[in-house]
């Protein structure tokens, strides 16, 4: 009898935490300089270590929105839409093998998390249920992060190169497997 109360008493107070209210966000723009140079990105998208998709990647800020474009390698837009900072997406155009594919929902999320959102209070915000995190690294850049309790959901950083050209961002969702690299030509390598 004592046992069913206890974890009647520990459901009830994880379920509360569960409906605690979404973190307070803060948009500050500082990786919007990496993104504001006018000139596309390399794209990877891996999935269990085998890539899925290569490509280019064009975006520019409107407003407090991300707008992007997702080009093959030949330069085809397959993709395009407009991100707002809580990872939702408005589609403007999709064509070709991505047309009803589940990428334009994925990848405006994975966008969202990294270019437009940041925890309210340094280094972490958010109740127990859902914490995003951003710590800055010793050596330059930064590495950002949403937990769900003590597991880690998705991971975002700032890959330091030699130079601005060798700069990357890698985001990462490791329950699912995929790696997201976005970065100048000379660093997104095979």
């Amino acid at each position: 009898m004592k046992t069913r109360l206890l974890l009647s008493i520990c459901f009830f107070f994880i379920l509360l935490t569960g409906c605690a209210l979404p973190p307070t966000l803060q948009y500050d723009g500082r990786e919007r300089e990496i993104i504001l140079q006018g000139k596309p990105l390399n794209i990877r998208i891996d999935r269990w270590g085998a890539t899925q998709f290569t490509g280019l990647i064009g975006m520019r800020q409107r407003e407090e929105n991300l707008h992007y474009a997702l080009l093959d390698a030949t330069g085809v837009k397959l993709l395009e839409a407009e991100v707002n900072p809580e990872g939702g997406y408005e589609p403007v155009r999709s064509a070709g093998p991505l047309k009803n594919s589940a990428l334009a929902p994925f990848l405006s999320q994975a966008l969202a998390r990294i270019y437009l959102q940041e925890p309210a209070t340094q280094p972490c915000s958010g109740s127990w249920w859902y914490r995003l995190c951003r710590h800055e690294k010793l050596e330059g850049g930064w590495i950002q992060y949403g937990k769900n309790g003590p597991f880690t959901l998705w991971k975002a950083e700032i890959l330091q190169g030699i130079d601005e050209k060798n700069m990357a961002i890698l985001y990462h969702q490791p329950w699912l497997g995929i790696q997201i690299l976005l970065g100048q030509p000379s660093a997104v390598k095979e």
